[in-house]
């Protein structure tokens, strides 16, 4: 992992910051700075408008849900709310998928991924009232927030298969599962429906016990 060298950047390395997220995903995946884990312990490191430390309740969280959006954007952006470029501002418009034949979208005022903001308030980011991530909807449709808890209680999706590939197109997010995902340890929901996405499930899809749906059929 190759960081700057600055007088801040050596306060951060000092902050244990590198150390913690190699206990949680290990040192392997850190060793190529072009891997959606290194981006993402460099961003929440340096460039992270809040500047968490490792004793901040959602430091872990905000790491993984930074993972998150470098994991699915390696090969292109997502169709709406990637993080700011050039003269972006926060706010974004959410292009939700209301109909697949014909293709039709309907934009929905969020806040893009990577911003100041809280992670929970991120667009298709769902959190309980403790604040831990329970959901990411981001594929096919979208249920109000206000209602997706009992959502997550109704439904439960079973797979019959452990590998799989999807080519219709929801935020077009393109590349391999993002197994990262794995370290949210509350997450009750993940859904990356009609977009193209190809890979295998990890066997450690197991240790989310409060995982009730999982979506990733085209």
């Amino acid at each position: 992992f190759i960081a700057p060298t600055s007088a801040p950047t050596r306060i951060r390395e000092g902050l244990g910051i590198e150390e913690q997220i190699e206990r949680l995903v290990g040192s392997a995946v850190l060793e190529d700075e072009d891997s959606p884990y290194a981006k993402a312990l460099n961003w929440i490191m340096f460039d992270d408008p809040q500047q968490l430390t490792v004793d901040d309740e959602n430091f872990v969280q905000r790491y993984i849900a930074s993972y998150f959006s470098y994991a699915t954007s390696t090969v292109a952006p997502w169709l709406s709310c990637s993080p700011a470029a050039g003269d972006e501002t926060k706010v974004c418009y959410y292009q939700r998928l209301t109909s697949t034949n014909p293709i039709k979208y309907e934009p929905f005022r969020w806040i893009r991924w990577l911003s100041e903001d809280h992670e929970c308030k991120w667009a298709g980011v769902v959190c309980d009232d403790s604040l831990q991530i329970r959901a990411i909807e981001v594929g096919k449709y979208f249920v109000a927030a206000v209602e997706v808890l009992v959502y997550l209680q109704l439904k439960i999706s079973f797979i019959s298969h452990n590998s799989f590939e999807t080519s219709a197109e929801a935020q077009e997010i393109k590349g391999k599962f993002p197994e990262g995902v794995v370290h949210f340890p509350f997450l009750q929901s993940l859904s990356l429906p009609f977009n193209q996405i190809s890979g295998s499930l990890p066997s450690t899809m197991g240790n989310l016990r409060h995982l009730v749906s999982l979506e990733v059929h085209s």
